[in-house]
């Protein structure tokens, strides 16, 4: 009996041998694990943190460099940077599209009237330029009437537009490229003014049906007016508002029908009109810059 206790013992301490040197593999295992995921972790992190954001005024000055688009060459096109223009953008929350000024820009105006319609083709080089941007094209829409074309590009921080136009021979305009690009937030912002200005209005009125809508404005000191025209497929509007330390209020629209308008006036302003505007705590600010 005693050589099977023996060989038991030894059998036992072969098992606890196994079990033991199973359990350092294990641990071990998962040392390297998580010392490999630490390691790989942070590259992953960089390469994140480093990958290249573009700014609307990059895309506009690579845009405009020469060879970027090969359609729009010195040799057909003159280009240059307006002042301000403006994109055209509907966002999924609203009925509405909203114009917004866009600082960075680049317009491309043909030098040559005979030159045949580049329209295509300078759509699909504008696409594969945006892809390389980190821009995926997001709509095209034609507007037939006025010949003119609107493709918009966007990621999560800016929106590019493509506005093209056809040549007008009976006002003797030229075809013309013009992008422009706008970050997002400026977009929300946008929309965030009007839908402040629309819910000061209904409380007085019904809110028009209207496809689209801009604004103008202007401050000095603390006094404020913003004129927000709303266009629909028949009559437009163009709402006067104004604040005294940013408590707005709506004035008038300076769009009502009236057959007794001087021709040197740019808005329609009736008596009563001229009596809200001329409104003492508005001081001279509204009566000198609506006329």
């Amino acid at each position: 009996m005693q050589p099977n206790d023996q060989i038991e013992k030894d059998i036992v301490k072969k098992r606890i041998f196994l079990i033991i040197t199973s359990s350092c593999i294990i641990v071990l295992i998962s040392i390297a694990t998580i010392f490999v995921l630490k390691t790989l972790n942070p590259v992953a992190k960089n390469n994140k943190s480093t990958a290249k954001v573009y700014l609307t005024k990059d895309i506009a000055s690579s845009y405009s460099k020469t060879g970027t688009i090969n359609g729009l060459s010195s040799d057909t096109y003159r280009q240059y940077i307006s002042a301000k223009l403006l994109i055209i953008y509907k966002n999924d929350e609203h009925s509405y599209s909203v114009y917004v000024p866009a600082d960075d820009n680049v317009t491309s105006i043909q030098i040559k009237e005979s030159q045949p319609t580049d329209k295509k083709s300078i759509q699909e080089q504008t696409t594969a330029f945006m892809s390389q941007k980190g821009l995926k094209l997001d709509k095209t829409n034609t507007v037939d009437k006025y010949n003119v074309s609107y493709v918009t590009y966007i990621n999560e921080k800016i929106t590019c537009q493509l506005t093209s136009y056809e040549p007008d021979v009976a006002h003797k305009s030229p075809r013309t490229h013009q992008l422009a690009c706008v970050e997002i937030s400026k977009i929300n912002s946008e929309y965030s003014s009007t839908d402040k200005l629309l819910n000061i209005y209904k409380l007085s009125s019904k809110i028009p049906t209207f496809t689209a809508s801009s604004r103008l404005t202007k401050t000095e000191g603390d006094k404020s007016y913003a004129i927000l025209s709303l266009r629909s497929s028949g009559v437009g509007y163009r709402l006067l508002f104004a604040a005294v330390n940013n408590n707005w209020d709506y004035i008038c629209n300076l769009s009502s029908s009236n057959n007794n308008i001087s021709p040197s006036s740019k808005y329609n302003l009736t008596t009563e009109i001229k009596a809200k505007i001329n409104d003492p705590k508005y001081g001279d600010f509204l009566s000198k810059n609506i006329k």
